[in-house]
């Protein structure tokens, strides 16, 4: 899916901002790329997430939410003014803890790499599988780039007006928390900073709704290895 906000700037102009050392437009394109873009989980580390949904997974009422629709939020209070209103406190409550949490739960089930899941744990090819591993090739060395470079907070080149943005873990692509809450899967997101990675999207999207159908062989392939389970 891809997304163009309409009246926005052009990546021509807003690296122009950028290179002009406009601080209060940087702060808040930072703020606006580290709001729908995130490298991390929402409520920790990978390994505390892990932990978390451990013993989340032994109580009687977990169910996986990958496995349900995604639940709505208590409705909105509007006009409210009233310091410790009810309703305004019951949905932060849900955002922070119901939203978060599952978002995670989701995360780790869906968008963490694992390099290792074509091989057994001696280092031989699984038979198996109708898949091979990102690390069957002769540099074993991953093909999906994995694990990524760690960023402790979002960085800005002023003289070319590049953005990195913050990521913690190294081991998930960039997604958007609302997305993923929604759509219950694996999504990755990427926010287009220049005209070059806006033609490599449209030309990656062109090629793959062009893309032909699946060659003879590799669909006796796919049915022989079916059949060798």
């Amino acid at each position: 899916m891809l997304l163009w906000i309409i009246c926005s700037l052009t990546p021509q102009e807003v690296r122009e901002k950028i290179q002009c050392g406009d601080s209060d437009f940087i702060k808040s394109l930072i703020d606006y790329l580290e709001s729908t873009s995130k490298g991390e989980f929402l409520t920790g580390t990978m390994s505390t997430i892990e932990g978390n949904v451990n013993l989340a997974k032994v109580e009687p009422g977990y169910i996986d939410p990958t496995q349900t629709l995604a639940s709505k939020p208590p409705p909105l209070c509007k006009n409210c003014s009233k310091v410790g209103c009810s309703r305004c406190t019951k949905q932060d409550e849900w955002w922070k803890s119901v939203f978060a949490t599952e978002t995670d739960d989701l995360l780790l089930k869906s968008n963490v790499h694992t390099c290792s899941s074509g091989f057994k744990k001696n280092g031989e090819i699984m038979k198996n599988k109708d898949y091979v591993g990102c690390l069957n090739n002769k540099w074993k060395k991953c093909k999906a780039r994995f694990p990524r470079t760690i960023l402790k907070e979002t960085k800005v080149d002023i003289e070319s007006g590049r953005i990195d943005l913050k990521k913690l873990e190294p081991f998930i692509n960039t997604y958007n928390p609302l997305l993923t809450f929604v759509l219950r899967c694996n999504t990755d997101v990427t926010c287009l900073h220049s005209g070059t990675a806006v033609k490599a999207v449209v030309a990656y999207v062109s090629d793959y709704i062009s893309k032909y159908g699946l060659k003879t062989h590799v669909i006796f392939d796919t049915i022989r290895n079916i059949y060798n389970r």
